[in-house]
């Protein structure tokens, strides 16, 4: 909410400095990981840059979740598989099955499954939030006049990011770190559209 210049927004009190020193040290890859994260919004205006940025933040966590959720799902999808097919030619029990395949690994596929379901949760939610962020973004595009109308709106989006990234399941710096490139480019390439949009609506006025 300081990044943007925005009034916290909920029942609940901001979080206390050593909660944010705790996020701070979760945070993706670093400094370098995470400086210049979000994409160029010069000349846009307020609070639209900044809705514009709450934007990618959604639609990069969201798919950045799915992309990790699946892949947790591929291996343990995989690992019971071959567990079955070295039952299968072994002519392996049931029993047999159970107590050296499934039985070994059942606290890592437990562990795996709280996992992909706390992901598709928090995809969920995120989605919702995007649409919430998008109807601001439509809201501005048919509105310009009107815009300092949508800073509550933004408060609200900042705010739930904030609680959500607290409570949710983590993607691995690794995975966030191999991923972001190609991410970066699609995001950069979409926001430079709406710059050249907002840029030449504010020259008009």
């Amino acid at each position: 909410t300081s990044l943007f210049g925005l009034q916290w927004d909920s029942q609940s009190p901001p979080p206390a400095d050593e909660e944010l020193v705790r996020l701070a040290a979760h945070s993706r890859g670093g400094d370098e990981g995470i400086r210049n994260w979000y994409v160029d919004v010069t000349g846009i205006p307020a609070p639209v840059a900044q809705i514009i940025c709450q934007r990618q933040n959604v639609r990069w966590d969201s798919t950045l979740r799915q992309d990790w959720m699946w892949r947790l799902v591929a291996l343990a999808a995989g690992y019971l598989f071959v567990g079955y097919a070295v039952a299968f030619f072994g002519n392996w029990t049931l029993a047999a099955h159970a107590t050296w395949w499934i039985a070994p690994a059942l606290p890592l596929l437990v562990s795996l499954t709280i996992t992909v379901l706390q992901h598709r949760n928090e995809i969920a939610r995120r989605r919702d939030l995007l649409v919430e962020v998008e109807r601001s973004l439509s809201f501005a595009s048919e509105h310009p006049d009107r815009i300092d109308g949508l800073w509550k709106d933004c408060a609200a989006a900042q705010t739930k990011l904030l609680e959500s990234r607290s409570n949710s399941a983590r993607v691995p710096n690794w995975f966030y770190a191999r991923r972001k490139a190609p991410y970066a480019l699609g995001f950069d390439v979409d926001a430079e559209g709406l710059r050249a949009r907002w840029t030449e609506d504010e020259g008009v006025g």
